[in-house]
């Protein structure tokens, strides 16, 4: 999340559900594990914290020969985790305010686990921004 200045108290709470969300498919990536089953954990979860899960949208996808391929992990996808798939994580969630909060990782899962290789930067706390530049660089 980037905010301009010190995010709500709002904004806090709605991203730190964003952020537990997607340490849930973190917790449950591993050989073995089906999409569905990861899916059906975070919206579990998602309930229980009381965050709005965009649920017609996977928490995860694949990613290879194109940019979203299977296994995707929704409702539906059966498929069973191996080592060498590489996957984007993406939960979305509704705000207090009706923004649209989104975390995306990409992961390749290991033999015990999974490797996250796609970080430009640890978002588990927001990003502030104290100031901006006007137009043309600054």
């Amino acid at each position: 999340m980037l905010t301009m200045g010190e995010p709500s108290s709002e904004q806090r709470r709605d991203y730190n559900l964003l952020v537990s969300l997607r340490d849930i498919i973190l917790e449950h990536l591993k050989p073995g594990t089906t999409c569905r089953q990861i899916n059906k954990t975070v919206k579990e979860n998602a309930i229980r914290m009381g965050a709005e899960l965009i649920s017609e949208l996977p928490v995860g996808y694949g990613i290879g020969v194109s940019v979203q391929e299977p296994p995707y992990l929704n409702d539906f996808d059966a498929t069973e985790l191996k080592p060498g798939m590489v996957l984007i994580l993406d939960p979305v969630i509704k705000g207090s305010n009706g923004t649209i909060l989104r975390s995306k990782d990409t992961v390749v899962i290991t033999d015990f686990g999974y490797r996250i290789v796609g970080w430009y930067k640890d978002w588990r706390e927001p990003y502030i921004a104290l100031s901006s530049f006007p137009h043309g660089g600054g």
